[in-house]
């Protein structure tokens, strides 16, 4: 048996290659290139998510706080009067007999605003009288008494009063104020003071 020289085993000995394992994806292989492709791609993936969310969080709006000031104008109406109508017939006046109702309303019309109103006076303002030779009617000999106060009229609203009226006796012949003789015919005016 000859003895071979140390190390030839070694340099006499082929380089074993490498016997690549495709299932591992080595580099080189198509599985690597795939591997390496998917890499890659989850790479570039990440980076444009990030970008998004960057990009996301760029599109808040920013601001600045501050104050405000302005003027402008109004004004105050005027209110207008109140229109007040009787609504019942006054008849049979007679000297020193009880006094008569007068029934009245109240229209408040509409955009005048709730308007409040005290009591309304009743004053005759013309009585016509007859041609006997007795004393004249006068409006003297009618005495009307004041209404309750009205209060509060709400705007386009309307209210309804009451107030009286009688004749006095004046203890001479009156016959003039009948209206057989063409007296007696009253004219009245409705007034309302305001309210408190």
């Amino acid at each position: 048996m000859v003895a071979e020289p140390l190390g030839s085993e070694w340099r006499n000995r082929r380089p074993r290659r490498r016997v690549l394992n495709h299932s591992e994806g080595e580099p080189g292989t198509m599985l690597g290139r795939i591997k390496d492709m998917k890499l890659r791609y989850k790479i570039a993936a990440g980076a444009a998510t990030g970008v998004m969310i960057l990009g996301g969080g760029g599109a808040a709006f920013a601001y600045f706080t501050t104050t405000g000031s302005g003027s402008g104008t109004a004004a105050t109406g005027n209110s207008t009067g109140l229109t007040i109508t009787q609504t019942n017939t006054v008849s049979g006046l007679t000297p020193g007999g009880g006094p008569q109702t007068i029934d009245f309303s109240i229209s408040n019309p509409h955009g005048n605003g709730a308007q409040n109103l005290g009591a309304v006076t009743v004053t005759v303002t013309h009585v016509t009288s007859g041609n006997l030779a007795s004393e004249a009617c006068d409006t003297s000999m009618y005495v009307p008494t004041l209404s309750a106060a009205v209060g509060t009229i709400a705007d386009g609203g309307t209210a309804t009063g009451t107030a009286t009226i009688s004749m006095t006796d004046d203890t001479n012949n009156q016959d003039n104020c009948q209206a057989a003789n063409g007296g007696g015919a009253l004219t009245l005016h409705f007034s309302a003071a305001q309210g408190s």
